[in-house]
Order: C-alpha cells, then sequence, then structure tokens
C-alpha cells in the first residue's frame, strides 16, 4: 500500500497515523482508490461485540431445513449445525443463527431463533439484508433484513478473526 510522505498529508511523522496503531477511532484511514492513488478516508468503525451464544441444531431442525432447499440445485445443501448468535450482544430478546443460504434470486436464507434459557425453538426463512457497508470496505451484511443492532461489518466477533 502506498502511503502519502508526511510533509504532503501535513501530519508530525512522529505522532499516530491515522486509523493505525495509537491511533483515535474515527480519526481517518489511507486507502488506494482504484487508480492506484491514496486517499485519506473518514470511515474507521467503532467495532460493537457480537453475542456469540450458541447452541446445536437438532436432527429434525437440520432435515427440515435442507427439506426448504430447491430440487435440481446440484450438490445437496447442508445445514449448518453449530449454531451461534450473529446479532450485536443482547440482553433481551430471542438468539438468531443462520443455518443456510437457499439458492436463487432473492430467496433469502434459513435461520433459527431460540429464547436464552431454550434451545432452538423452529426455522424461519428471512430475506437477506441489503445493507452495504460504506467504502472501502465494499461489504453486504450478512444477517437477516430487518434485524437488531449492528449490521455484521459493524460488529467484532473473537471467533472470526
Amino acid at each position: 500500500m502506498t502511503t502519502t510522505p508526511s510533509y504532503l498529508s501535513g501530519r508530525d511523522p512522529a505522532s499516530p497515523r491515522p486509523g493505525g496503531p495509537g491511533s483515535t477511532p474515527g480519526e481517518g484511514t489511507f486507502a488506494n482508490d482504484r487508480y492506484g492513488r491514496t486517499r485519506m478516508t473518514t470511515f474507521v468503525p467503532d467495532l460493537l461485540p457480537v453475542c456469540g451464544a450458541r447452541r446445536r441444531l437438532p436432527d429434525r431442525l437440520a432435515a427440515a431445513a435442507e427439506a426448504l432447499a430447491p430440487p435440481d440445485t446440484g450438490e445437496p445443501s447442508q445445514a449448518d449445525r453449530d449454531l451461534r448468535c450473529v446479532l450485536q450482544a443482547h440482553t433481551a430478546g430471542d438468539h438468531h443463527a443462520y443455518v443456510m443460504h437457499l439458492d436463487g434470486p432473492d430467496t433469502g436464507s434459513v435461520w433459527v431463533r431460540w429464547g436464552h434459557a431454550e434451545g432452538p425453538l423452529g426455522l424461519v426463512v428471512l430475506p437477506d439484508c441489503r445493507a452495504l457497508a460504506p467504502e472501502p470496505l465494499d461489504e453486504a451484511c450478512c444477517q437477516y433484513a430487518e434485524h437488531p443492532g449492528g449490521h455484521c461489518y459493524e460488529l467484532t466477533d473473537p471467533w472470526q478473526p
């Protein structure tokens, strides 16, 4: 990555680089644009913790999820059985975990929900969240539409380094 020399950026070379170690979040970071020029952006996310509550998808729900996959799509779809709540950390409301994607345009994904004390309650097909991260991340939210809390690109997940 090309960096802007300190004499062009007006930055004291002894001070922390914006967006780098020792900087203040939201201060800015350097990124190359599509022409290879270095630009400063002010997008440095302050990441929020993901919930991460864990459960195991019962066999009966895994079979039901796999039955929702459209026929003749090549390989049989596999339901994710190790569930983790992907929502922003929360103390109220149900946990939600991704189970599997349904192939096809605008088909959404299969999700499972559960309360704080019980196991998975049932499956639901939900449309995908259409939120996009601001540049330079160029990434879509991986959660369902109208989910509570932050989008996945705004969350930090210790299990997904």
